[in-house]
Parts: C-alpha cells; sequence; structure tokens
C-alpha cells in the first residue's frame, strides 16, 4: 500500500536554503576573525569579513523571524512541528509503540 508523501511548502523549503547558507558563511567567515575590532592596522579583508560576518548574522535573524511567523499562520505545519492534540499526537504515539515492539524483538 503506498503512502501518500507530503512535501513542505515551497516557502519553507527556500528558508531553510536560505538558514543553510546563512549559518554556513558564518561559520566560514568566523574561521579567520581573532577580535580584529580591538586592533589598528589589521588587514582591510579581515575587517570587511567582519562586517560581512555580522550583516549576515543580522540576515539569519530575518530568516529565523520569517520561519516563525510562517509557522504560527500555517496550521498544517504548526500541527506537525507541535502535534500536542489530536490525531497528530495518535500519530506519534503510533509511531513511539511501533517504536518499542521493534526494539524488543
Amino acid at each position: 500500500m503506498p503512502e501518500e508523501i507530503q512535501e513542505w511548502p515551497r516557502s519553507t523549503r527556500w528558508i531553510h536554503a536560505g538558514f543553510a547558507l546563512a549559518v554556513t558563511l558564518l561559520l566560514f567567515s568566523e574561521l579567520d576573525m581573532k577580535a580584529i575590532w580591538k586592533k589598528v592596522g589589521e588587514l582591510p579583508f579581515r575587517h570587511l569579513l567582519f562586517h560581512m560576518h555580522m550583516w549576515i548574522g543580522m540576515f539569519a535573524t530575518v530568516i529565523v523571524i520569517a520561519f516563525w511567523v510562517q509557522v504560527f499562520s500555517n496550521k498544517n505545519l504548526r500541527s506537525h512541528l507541535f502535534p500536542y492534540s489530536g490525531p497528530y499526537l495518535d500519530n506519534v504515539c503510533t509511531d513511539i509503540r511501533g517504536w518499542q515492539t521493534e526494539s524488543c524483538r
């Protein structure tokens, strides 16, 4: 019996891709920063890297806010992420019961 595959909304996929890219850029830009704002005469590239890191961090914050706005406004997404009632909670409990019976074999 084939199960119906549900895709994430396109906006959620774009938010995920943007956040993944922002975090990756934040991690890589941080590798060469060593308290450059306290030093005079550092290479201009390092100062550029610091400002880039700062702006990408603010962009990542905007992405996180956009994600939570989307979760708040999309009932299906909210019930998937927070399955605390009704049939969604039943699905979680069924999964847990299935996991317990398989682990006992």
